[in-house]
Formats: structure tokens, sequence, C-alpha cells
């Protein structure tokens, strides 16, 4: 779900065809596929709320993050709106979900998810209020508390291209088998090299920028990892 440069190589990793299996219409397929996707107006709230989700393995959410720390529970990850309110009308709230285009912290915590992970690339998904008796009261917690196994969720202001590389190998180590934090760290560990390499090939301030932990260690991996 979400942008579409991190869906595409996360779903390569799977060996699925981004061109074929990624749905941008708001109806949906009647068969999900081994490996499915959706963006643009296909990438709705209540995506979250089907049964069939809970058949995937792995679920990658990459839309818009807005994280409140003072009032977590007003945090949302943000999706496409329905079509009733773009058409100025009123948008249906029957269902577990008002399927207003934003999927609010409240709202996440009555999500049933099975996944063995969950990775949310949205900028600083991994922030919250560190409440006492609780910890860090957040969209990690409410993942979670839905079902996930383990949930991989980012610490600041992330770069789309290098998140879309890290996304994509950890996607592949994933596909192979490795455990989630594993996964992350062979993927981290790749990027490092290929930006050695390219310094080693042509020394200068972009290659040397390539290495900078800002694009390679936003995320971090929460849960059974």
């Amino acid at each position: 779900l979400g942008t579409r440069l991190e869906l595409d190589r996360a779903m390569e990793a799977f060996g699925a065809d981004p061109a074929r299996d990624v749905w941008d219409r708001r109806q949906a397929p009647g068969d999900w596929l081994d490996s499915q996707g959706f963006v643009g107006r296909g990438a709705t709230e209540k995506r979250l709320y089907d049964p069939r989700l809970r058949a995937y393995d792995c679920v990658l959410i990459g839309t818009h993050g807005i994280i409140d720390n003072d009032h977590p529970l007003f945090s949302y990850l943000a999706f496409t709106a329905p079509e009733p309110a773009l058409a100025g009308e009123q948008a249906p709230t029957d269902g577990p979900c008002d399927d207003d285009g934003c999927l609010t912290l409240g709202e996440a915590f009555g999500l049933q998810m099975d996944a063995r992970v969950v990775t949310l690339s949205a900028c600083q998904t991994g922030l919250g209020r560190n409440t006492r008796g609780e910890g860090i009261v957040g969209l990690t917690m409410a993942m979670l508390y839905s079902g996930a196994r383990a949930v991989t969720v980012s610490l600041w202001s992330v770069d789309d291209a290098g998140t879309a590389r890290l996304i994509g190998g950890c996607h592949r180590n994933l596909g192979q088998g490795m455990p989630p934090a594993d996964a992350f760290r062979a993927s981290q560990l790749k990027m490092l090299g290929d930006a050695r390499e390219a310094y080693e090939a042509d020394p200068g301030a972009e290659a040397a920028a390539a290495a900078n932990p800002y694009l390679w260690a936003p995320f971090v991996v929460a849960g059974e990892w």
C-alpha cells in the first residue's frame, strides 16, 4: 500500500510484476494475488480491514504519516480520500472504520493483522509519547496490538530513494526466510557496501554522502525480531 517506488521494489523482491500486480483503482480485484499492491485510488483505509490481508506474511504501508507526540491518539496514517468525499458527498460510516482516508492510532488498535512483519515506511512512524506504565504509545504499539508479530518503523524523516533501496533489499531477504531484524541489517550492510565501492571507484562528495546513516539507518524493528 502507498508510495509507488517503495512498493515496486518490495514486490519485485518477491518476484511480482508491479505493472501487473499493483492495483490503482478503488474497486479491488475479486481475487488477491500472492503479492498484491495498492496505490493511488486503490490505497484506501478500508483495505486494511479486508480479511484477505491476514493471509499475507509481509505488509508494507508506505503512506504519509502524521505523528502527534503530545496527543498520540491523534496520530494517523494518510490514505486515499474516499470518492464520495471528493465529490462533496458524505462518506459512508458503516463498518469498522469511517474510511475518511486517515487511519488514526485508535483505529489502528482495531485492526486484525497476522503478518510476520508490518513495515511502516512513512517518516517518524516509530515516534510516540512515553507514558508511564505503557511505554511508547504510538503506531508501533498499535500494530503489535493488532496482531503483527514484528513492526518496522522509522525514527526520522526518510529519503525516498534511499528508503526504496532499503525496503527492496529487506523484502528480498524476508522472502528468503530471514527474520525481520536480520533482513534489515543485511539490507543496510548491502547499502553501505555499495557506497564504499562507489567511493573507491570515484571518490567524491556524492559517493561519500551515500554512506550517511540518514539514508540507511532510519528504521528499527520491534516485536519478534
